[in-house]
């Protein structure tokens, strides 16, 4: 075997890994939906008393799909800083490789 092999295949394997991670980021997710329309309009009947209760309503849905839809957002970051990390070990893996063969060549 040549000497840099290992930073090769560790390199690969870092590589492979990051492509793993950013297919598991780029996944369709499941998010939470805000609110049904054809609801929204049976609601709205023209009475004023009951606005208040409306806009309480629609409050409480987007405060309960923003944290859920953010707990989706931050699990797709972590894993594209994940696939980050891995393709920046494997280039510097696979230029360390390169350097061993380079220098094993004189």
């Amino acid at each position: 075997m040549e000497p840099g092999f290992w930073f090769y295949v560790l390199g690969a394997g870092c590589f492979l890994g990051s492509m793993i991670l950013l297919c598991s980021a780029l996944q369709v997710l499941t998010y939470e939906a805000l609110a049904d329309p054809g609801e929204l309009i049976q609601e709205l009947d023209g009475d004023q008393a009951i606005d208040a209760i409306f806009w309480a309503a629609r409050i409480a849905e987007y405060t309960h799909a923003y944290s859920r839809n953010s707990l989706q957002n931050d699990k797709g970051a972590i894993y594209l800083r994940g696939s980050l990390a891995f393709i920046v070990i494997g280039v510097v893996l696979l230029c360390v490789g390169v350097g061993i063969v380079l220098a094993s060549a004189k």
